[in-house]
C-alpha cells in the first residue's frame, strides 16, 4: 500500500497521435499532500448523502458535477465515489475523479478541500500541481494515482486512496462519506497553503463501553454534533452517562430544578447539543449549590472530569433508549432535564414503565419540585 505526501505533483505531457483513443494513459507520478494539525468539526448524513460542490446544487456519490475554476475555460468535472468498509462498518470516500482539466490549468496549482457541514477545518486537503513539487518533510504519506490525457489536451485524474492519517493509521480510505458536505477547488499561480485538517478517531468507543469519564457511552454520532459550551465544542461524537456503580459513582438523588420559579433562565434548548448550554444558563441565574444544574456541573466522577451537565430533553431521551446498557439503568421514575418550559416549569421525563401508563413520558413540573437527576458529558 502506498503512502501519502504533502502535495499532488503532475508532470503532464501531450499526445501527438490523432488516432489515439480518447484517453491515453501516461506514466505520470501524482503525490497527494496532506498537512494534519488542527482539530475541529463534523456533520453529515448517511449512505449516498448529498455533497454541495462550491455551493452549487447537491449531488450524490457516484454522480459527477461541473464546477468553475478560474484557469478553466470549460467546467472542471469532479466525481466522488464511496464504498462500504467492513472493518469500520462505515461508507467511506473511495475515489475522486477530476476530468476535463484544461491545459491552462496545467501550469497552475489547484487546491482541493473536502469539508464537513460545520466548522472551519477540512476533512482533507491537497494540491494538484505540475512543477515537480516534492513532499516537504520526511515521513509524509504519498498516494499514487493514474493520469490520462484526452485527445483535446485536457487531463483526467483518478484518486483512489483518500486517507487522512489524523483519523487512523490504517493507510486505507478512511474519510467517512457521511461527513462530507462540500468539495471546493481553487486555482492559483503560487503554491497555496494546506493543512489544519480535522482530527477524528473513527469508532473509538461503542455504545455500552465505559467512557473516559468512567461512565457508560449511550450515544454515538459518526458525523458528529455541536455541544455548545462543552470542551468538545463543534466536534463532539459521544454522550456519556455518569456512572452509578463503583468509586465516586453518581447517586440519582432528588433535587429542585432551581431556587426561583418566577423568572426564565433562557435554558430552552431541547435537542441534542443543548444540555451543556442550558445548564450554564441555569447556574448563571442561580449558582446556589444543591440544585439540579449546580449539582450536575459539580460532579467529577471517578476520573475527575469537570464537564458534566444536566441533559436536555432529547439527550435524556437517548439515555432512556440505552437503558439496557451496563451502568445506565434508572432506579426511579422521573428525571429532570435542563430544558426549561417557562418561568415556572421545566421538563421531566418519566423513564420507567409502571410509573405511568407509558414511558418515556414528557411532562412539565414546577421548578421547586424534587425530581431525580443524572448528569452526562459530551466528548
Amino acid at each position: 500500500m502506498q503512502r501519502k505526501g504533502t502535495s499532488l505533483v503532475i508532470d503532464l505531457g501531450y499526445v501527438s497521435n490523432p488516432d489515439s483513443p480518447r484517453r491515453v494513459k501516461k506514466s505520470f507520478k501524482w503525490l497527494l499532500g496532506i498537512f494534519a494539525t488542527a482539530t475541529v468539526v463534523v456533520l453529515g448524513t448517511t449512505f449516498a448523502s448529498n455533497i454541495n460542490l462550491n455551493n452549487n446544487g447537491p449531488i450524490e456519490f457516484g454522480q459527477g458535477i461541473a464546477t468553475t475554476v478560474s484557469c478553466q475555460s470549460n467546467p472542471l468535472l469532479i466525481t466522488p465515489t464511496e464504498t462500504f468498509d467492513n472493518a469500520t462498518n462505515t461508507f467511506v470516500l473511495s475515489s475522486l475523479d477530476f476530468d476535463n482539466i484544461d491545459t491552462a490549468c496545467l501550469d497552475k496549482y489547484v487546491k482541493v478541500s473536502l469539508w464537513p457541514a460545520t466548522g472551519f477545518a477540512p476533512l482533507i486537503d491537497f494540491v494538484l500541481a505540475s512543477n515537480g513539487i516534492t513532499p516537504d518533510a520526511p515521513g509524509d504519506q504519498i498516494i499514487a494515482s493514474t493520469v490520462e490525457l484526452n485527445l483535446d489536451g485536457s487531463a483526467h485524474i483518478a484518486l483512489t486512496k483518500i486517507y487522512n492519517s489524523n483519523f487512523d493509521g490504517s493507510g486505507e480510505n478512511n474519510i467517512p462519506a457521511a461527513m462530507i458536505s462540500k468539495i471546493t477547488a481553487e486555482s492559483s499561480a503560487t503554491l497555496p497553503a494546506t493543512g489544519g485538517e480535522m482530527t477524528y478517531t473513527l469508532g473509538q468507543y461503542a455504545v455500552g463501553d465505559i467512557g473516559p469519564g468512567g461512565g457508560s457511552i449511550f450515544y454515538y454520532s459518526l458525523s458528529g454534533f455541536t455541544e455548545t459550551g462543552a470542551p468538545c465544542g463543534s466536534s463532539c461524537h459521544y454522550l456519556e452517562s455518569a456512572p452509578i456503580t463503583g468509586n465516586n459513582a453518581w447517586i440519582d438523588a432528588t433535587y429542585a430544578w432551581s431556587r426561583t420559579n418566577t423568572m426564565s433562565t433562557g435554558a430552552s434548548g431541547i435537542t441534542i447539543g443543548t444540555g451543556f448550554a442550558n445548564t450554564q444558563k441555569m447556574i448563571l441565574q442561580d449558582n446556589t449549590a444543591g440544585f439540579a444544574g449546580t449539582i450536575s456541573r459539580a460532579f467529577r466522577g471517578p476520573n475527575n472530569k469537570n464537564d458534566w451537565f444536566l441533559p436536555s430533553r432529547d439527550e435524556l431521551y437517548q439515555l432512556y433508549l440505552a437503558e439496557t446498557q451496563p451502568n445506565v439503568n434508572f432506579q426511579f421514575c422521573g428525571y429532570w432535564t435542563s430544558s426549561e418550559l417557562n418561568s415556572t416549569d421545566s421538563k421531566v421525563l418519566i423513564l420507567r414503565t409502571g410509573c405511568y401508563s407509558t414511558a418515556p413520558y414528557d411532562y412539565s413540573v414546577e421548578k421547586g419540585h424534587l425530581s431525580n437527576t443524572r448528569p452526562i458529558r459530551a466528548f
